[in-house]
């Protein structure tokens, strides 16, 4: 699918009023997700799965963080690359394993086919955190979502991943304005490292 044709789409769903703040409103108050997950990020050297334009690859890169991405879209890549000026990826196979200390995916699972095989790809690239984000079910209806998670299908999701041990958070997060209610599960995975048991 094109993006002028998701861009279509969005409009005879949405409206041209869209429920995201444009580019400009977003370069001048950063969107609520970028700041929560900004705050649960460890370590240095992040990867941005689904970058989009880069406007989170460019706010990691401005608070310290030596961020890269990766998107399916060339159009996407080029605005990251442009706005962002940090390497990004075009296939996911071609990142070496455990290269980054955080995951983070914004908006992404929802799309792709298989979430169990996509959450897996994206962990094997990280060495201790995976963050990401979607949509509560119901709440941000979008015809292009292949999937809606409730709190029970990612806690499912994520142990079938993980293993029934894994050590994971979900969080409600709010919300486009003051007043509306949660509309987006962050989700933060804590991966084990080598020799590492839940005993302790």
């Amino acid at each position: 699918m094109t993006d002028d044709k998701l861009n279509a789409d969005f409009e005879k769903h949405y409206g041209k009023s869209s429920p995201e703040p444009n580019l400009e409103a977003r370069l001048k108050n950063p969107d609520y997700r970028f700041i929560w997950c900004l705050n649960q990020i460890t370590g240095k050297i992040v990867l941005d799965v689904g970058c989009a334009d880069g406007q989170f690859l460019k706010m990691m890169k401005a608070t310290g963080l030596e961020p890269e991405g990766y998107d399916a879209s060339s159009r996407a890549r080029f605005s990251a690359q442009k706005n962002a000026n940090v390497p990004i990826y075009s296939a996911l196979d071609i990142i070496r394993a455990a290269s980054f200390d955080t995951v983070v995916s914004l908006q992404t699972i929802e799309h792709v086919d298989k979430p169990d095989e996509f959450l897996k790809d994206i962990g094997s690239k990280a060495k201790d955190m995976i963050i990401f984000t979607t949509p509560i079910e119901n709440a941000l209806p979008d015809p292009m979502h292949k999937h809606g998670f409730t709190v029970y299908s990612i806690n499912s999701l994520v142990t079938q991943v993980f293993g029934e041990d894994a050590d994971f958070n979900i969080y409600y997060l709010n919300k486009f304005r003051e007043g509306l209610a949660p509309n987006l599960f962050g989700v933060v995975i804590r991966l084990k490292k080598e020799g590492e048991n839940n005993d302790s």
